[in-house]
């Protein structure tokens, strides 16, 4: 399927094959709406709704990638001039490809398609993989710190599964890491994970980066997070990723909730 996938792969990215889904990221102290993090799916013909594991790393591989991007950071920058343009603006996190780091145009392209639908640069945050990023760390830090010094956030996605030294985190406009899921699925009190969680979210503090927990999967992860003090996190235990019109239904019904209560200790967090 996956060579059928590659052969129908180019028309994809220019017509409405292609849907975006978002999953909100959520403030662990109070629950409150931070963002959202927009997630591509393939509407395909034949196949169905795909999502982006299966058609992804074939563009990976390819010249389709660069299209592929540009068509996605296009539809969700529409989704949140749409947001904006009803008094509800959202941070919007996008996923990029690091080969995108290989385009010297790439600033210029983002910043145009912020400037074309009237969105202030804060609003966007660019993720890029651990190890997506080391592939050309030098160009990479350059490009990333012209994009950077007009006001927009750049995260390191999938943080722990890579090799960025320190020296890297330290050279690139780095304003938020995304602690991967695999540290966050079995995190318990005294495990492993536990200390290396903790351990990236003191790096956090002391670098001044803003440390998102994603796969957060139960209330006990999430209490446990805020209690580590992680400042963010994202997972199916707040929802998992929703079409445009789920995802408005969701924040209505987020909002009308009671706001998080504190246990004794101050760190247990109530979201639903």
């Amino acid at each position: 399927m996956r060579l059928q996938l590659h052969s129908m792969f180019a028309p994809a990215s220019s017509d409405e094959e292609l849907v975006l889904y978002y999953q909100p990221k959520l403030r662990l102290a109070d629950g409150a709406l931070t963002g959202v993090e927009a997630l591509v799916r393939w509407r395909h013909p034949d196949f169905g709704l795909l999502p982006p594991t299966d058609f992804i790393p074939a563009a990976e591989r390819c010249d389709d990638i660069r299209p592929l991007t540009y068509a996605i950071l296009g539809k969700a920058l529409d989704q949140a001039a749409s947001w904006a343009a009803i008094g509800e603006a959202l941070p919007m996190a996008v996923n990029v490809s690091a080969r995108l780091l290989l385009d010297d145009d790439f600033p210029r392209r983002v910043l145009a398609e912020l400037e074309q639908r009237g969105l202030d640069p804060t609003l966007l945050t660019l993720e890029l993989t651990e190890t997506g990023i080391m592939e050309s760390p030098d160009l990479g830090a350059e490009l990333l710190g012209e994009i950077a010094s007009q006001g927009v956030r750049i995260a390191i996605d999938d943080f722990g599964t890579g090799y960025t030294s320190f020296r890297y985190l330290r050279s690139f406009p780095v304003q938020e890491i995304k602690i991967d899921r695999l540290f966050t699925e079995d995190l318990r009190r005294g495990n492993r994970d536990d200390s290396i969680v903790r351990s990236m979210i003191e790096l956090g503090r002391c670098l001044a980066i803003t440390v998102v927990a994603e796969g957060v999967e139960s209330a006990r992860a999430c209490e446990h997070l805020a209690a580590l003090g992680c400042e963010q996190g994202q997972g199916f235990y707040f929802s998992p990723a929703l079409a445009p019109i789920e995802f408005d239904r969701w924040r209505m019904q987020h909002a009308r909730r009671s706001r998080p209560q504190s246990g004794p200790a101050g760190t247990r967090t109530q979201f639903t």
